[in-house]
C-alpha cells in the first residue's frame, strides 16, 4: 500500500473556507471616511494636499507590501532580505515629509491634512509616525502657511 501525500497541507482547508477579513474594514465602511476627506469640489483639483495624501496612502502600501516580501524572503533564506523594502521605506519617507511640509491651500485640504494626521496617529501601524517622527518646526511652518492662504491668519 503506497501513501499519497496531499499538495497542500489538509489543516489548512477550513481556514480557506472561511471569509476574507479586512482589518481596515470594508469599502462600504471606508466609502464616507473617505469622502469625508475628499470632497468633490474644485478646491481638491487645487489643493496639493489631496494629491500628497494619495501619494503618501500609495508609497505607505508600497512599503507594507515590501515588508512583506522581506518577511517571506527572511524566514525561506535565512534573512539577508533587508535591501528589499529600503526603496519602499525611504520612497514612504519622502511622501510622508512632503505631505507634512506642504501647506495647504484651501480650507477642504486643511481640513484633509489634519484628519490624515488623525487616521495616521490612530492606527498602530502607523502611529510612530504622528508620535514620533513628525518635526515640529516643519509641521508648525505648514499649518501657518496654510492658514495665511486660506486668510485666516494675516
Amino acid at each position: 500500500m503506497s501513501v499519497v501525500k496531499f499538495p497542500y497541507d489538509a489543516g489548512r482547508r477550513v481556514h480557506s473556507r472561511k471569509p476574507r477579513r479586512s482589518k481596515n474594514g470594508t469599502p462600504e465602511e471606508r466609502a464616507p471616511a473617505t469622502a469625508a476627506i475628499a470632497p468633490a469640489s474644485p478646491a481638491c483639483a487645487i489643493d496639493p494636499v489631496f494629491e500628497l495624501i494619495e501619494i503618501h496612502r500609495k508609497a505607505h502600501a508600497a512599503h507594507l507590501v515590501s515588508l512583506e516580501l522581506q518577511s517571506r524572503f527572511d524566514r525561506r533564506y535565512g534573512g539577508g532580505g533587508g535591501w528589499i523594502s529600503e526603496k519602499p521605506c525611504c520612497d514612504e519617507d519622502d511622501a510622508f515629509e512632503a505631505f507634512v511640509a506642504a501647506p495647504a491651500t484651501t480650507m477642504q485640504g486643511l481640513g484633509a491634512k489634519l484628519a490624515y494626521f488623525e487616521e495616521l496617529a490612530s492606527e498602530f501601524e502607523t502611529e510612530w509616525m504622528v508620535y514620533d517622527r513628525v518635526g515640529c518646526s516643519a509641521l508648525i511652518e505648514s499649518l501657518t502657511l496654510s492658514l495665511k492662504n486660506i486668510g485666516v491668519l494675516a
